[in-house]
């Protein structure tokens, strides 16, 4: 849920640093897509909020990928709006390349006795996902570098993943959704409406 608040976070950087003038829909709009996203995330499971898992230094991590996943949209944006387009992606696709040698590394430093059995069992999930993430990555590249004002993109893509991630469980791996995430999909509907008004 951090991860795709923090996309959040670029919106409203656009309006401080940007110069874009948010309307009374647009802040409809971004409270819709942050009930969508509590909605389809909330767990009604009592070990989810214990207060024991939440730390100082789980708080650092999710404050480093909440502030990290604004920072690359937000230097993403600002590159291409500063430079026109000249460099085309090319940050992004650094960071990309950047963050896959670093879990390699990780991963080859790690303890890694289980790997081969786990991997000959599912290797396919880890795959698809590893595609359908770069292509999610792509496709938020290529949204970036066009004229669209950042008001609609991210948080169009923030409740749009929790979208598809819940239309993908249901139908593929035939998982039930509690009603509360029936009604987050709906509210993201009626958020991605507002904000393309």
């Amino acid at each position: 849920m951090i991860l795709k608040l923090s996309l959040i976070g670029a919106t409203i950087w656009g309006f401080i640093f940007w110069g874009e003038t948010p309307t009374y829909l647009t802040w409809i709009g971004l409270g819709l897509v942050v009930t969508a996203i509590a909605l389809c995330l909330y767990s009604p499971s009592k070990k989810a909020f214990d207060k024991k898992s939440i730390t100082l230094k789980w708080i650092i991590f999710v404050s480093m990928a909440f502030i990290g996943n604004a920072a690359c949209t937000i230097i993403q944006r600002t590159h291409q709006m500063d430079f026109e387009g000249a460099h085309g992606n090319m940050l992004m696709a650094f960071s990309m390349v950047f963050s896959l040698i670093i879990f390699l590394i990780v991963y080859l430093v790690s303890d890694r006795r289980d790997t081969r059995p786990i991997v000959k069992q599912s290797w396919y999930f880890p795959a698809i996902a590893g595609v359908c993430n770069v292509l999610l990555n792509l496709f938020v590249i290529l949204l970036a570098s066009t004229t669209l004002p950042p008001s609609l993109i991210y948080p169009v893509i923030s409740v749009g993943g929790i979208m598809i991630t819940s239309l993908f469980s249901v139908v593929l791996l035939k998982e039930k959704l509690y009603s509360w995430q029936w009604w987050g999909v709906g509210v993201g509907a009626a958020a991605i409406v507002v904000l393309s008004v």
